[in-house]
């Protein structure tokens, strides 16, 4: 799945010189329905461990929206097709 996700993002990004979209699809992580899924996957390991009862009391959200503002990941929207369903694209960002 992965390698389709990537063919998928470099289709989208069919409009940059391929230099530039070498660069951007060096900095990608995965495909995610939500920048709020890839935090709660980033941060499985630690919740699922010692801090299990907090899963639910957490706002993956707005977590991934502070990831954002400060540039840890950027997001770039898929809005899917009859094949695919809508998700976001992460990449990491410049910190």
């Amino acid at each position: 799945m992965e390698d389709l996700a990537l063919v998928r993002l470099a289709q989208i990004l069919a409009w940059m010189r391929p230099h530039e979209r070498d660069v951007v699809l060096s900095a990608y992580v995965g495909r995610y329905r939500s920048p709020g899924e890839y935090v709660r996957r980033e941060l499985a390991d630690w919740i699922e461990g010692p801090f299990w009862w907090l899963a639910e009391c957490i706002d993956y959200e707005g977590i991934a929206a502070t990831w954002l503002a400060g540039g840890r990941i950027v997001v770039v929207e898929d809005p899917g097709d009859g094949e695919v369903s809508g998700g976001v694209f992460v990449l990491r960002g410049s910190w």
